[in-house]
């Protein structure tokens, strides 16, 4: 996946990964590749179903805003789907934003919301 993820950043390439700190996308694999990304995309989506989705998700967002300033790429949030996520997102300063609520991907002011 590394030389992969080289490969495509040396054809200028936006290099993205997506849901990170699920399933297989995990500090070791997202470290390894981060020389070659540009954007971490945290998945909201995949905590909605859960039964205490704030209190889960806001230190996941936290630590992977910190990841994402470390290794200067953008952090993108997906899986908004109405208010009460926007307002979680406004402690976590997403460069991107995207979901149902917003129909496609977004550059957004979180303070404005």
């Amino acid at each position: 996946m590394v030389s992969a993820a080289r490969t495509y950043q040396e054809a200028g390439l936006w290099v993205c990964i997506d849901d990170v700190g699920t399933g297989d996308n995990q500090l070791s694999l997202v470290q390894a590749l981060s020389p070659y990304v540009q954007e971490y995309k945290f998945a909201l989506q995949n905590f909605h179903d859960k039964k205490d989705f704030i209190t889960l998700v806001s230190p996941l967002l936290q630590f992977w805003r910190e990841q994402a300033q470390l290794a200067g790429v953008f952090f993108a949030i997906e899986g908004f789907e109405n208010k009460v996520d926007l307002k979680i997102a406004q402690n976590y300063q997403p460069d991107i934003m995207q979901g149902y609520y917003f129909g496609r991907p977004q550059l957004i002011d979180v303070n404005a919301v």
